[in-house]
Order: C-alpha cells, then structure tokens, then sequence
C-alpha cells in the first residue's frame, strides 16, 4: 500500500470515527470524562471546628465514574463519590484547588472584619444613646 493510500485510509477512518460520534452525542450516548482512571484530583476541605481556614488536599487514585442522566459526571476515589470535577470543591489540578482556597481564605477574613465592625459600630450606638 502506497503512502498515498494509506493517508487516504487513515483520513477515511478519522472520518468515519468522528461521524459515529457525532451520532452518538446526539443520541445522547456521549460522556466526556473530566479526567482519567487513576488520575489523582485535588478537593478544598473546610475544618467545621475552626471555619474560614480551608485547605487543599489530594485524592486517591480515580476509581470510578458514575452519572445519572441530564446529570454532570461524578468521580470516585476509594468508595467516595465527588461531585463532578471544577464543581465547588474538586479540582483537576494543584493551583485551581489553591486559588479557591485563598478565595475563600479572604471571604472569610473579609466577613470576620465586617462582623467586627458592625459589632463596634453597635456598641458605640449603644454607648451614644446613653
């Protein structure tokens, strides 16, 4: 088989691959997985003792995908099921996990201060109006 023909079946088959998709996507059998098998993701935890001092940590291996239908893909690490990948607390990589840390990291000072102040603001109302 010549180089020429061998393109011409290559492109053929590249073809006929991507019309089996499109066919599949409209039939509403196509799943693009956020990641792949045994990939390790990275979650935001936030502590319930010591809130506004969230944390990135890194998963186990991915072990599974499971979706149900109209629904994104959800992913699961050692019999623990995630909310889908870039949802509010799973990440693909180190730095996206980080940067929603330090997001919230600021909320939380940020409402702290706020709370402060409307604290101080309010006794000093108190404290002119005796």
């Amino acid at each position: 088989m010549s180089k020429k023909e061998k393109a011409h079946l290559r492109q053929q088959i590249i073809n006929e691959t991507l019309q089996e998709l499109g066919k599949a996507a409209g039939d509403g059998r196509l799943v693009i997985l956020p990641c792949k098998y045994g990939d390790r993701l990275w979650w935001v935890l936030d502590d319930d003792d010591n809130p506004g001092n969230p944390w990135v940590e890194q998963s186990n291996p991915v072990l599974a995908f499971s979706m149900e239908p109209g629904q994104p893909v959800k992913v699961t690490t050692d019999g623990c099921s995630f909310d889908p990948v870039g949802g509010p607390d799973l990440f693909l990589t180190r730095d996206e996990a980080e940067t929603v840390r330090l997001d919230r990291l600021l909320r939380a000072r940020i409402k702290r201060r706020e709370e402060e102040y409307a604290r101080q603001m309010s006794s000093e109302q108190r404290a002119a109006a005796l």
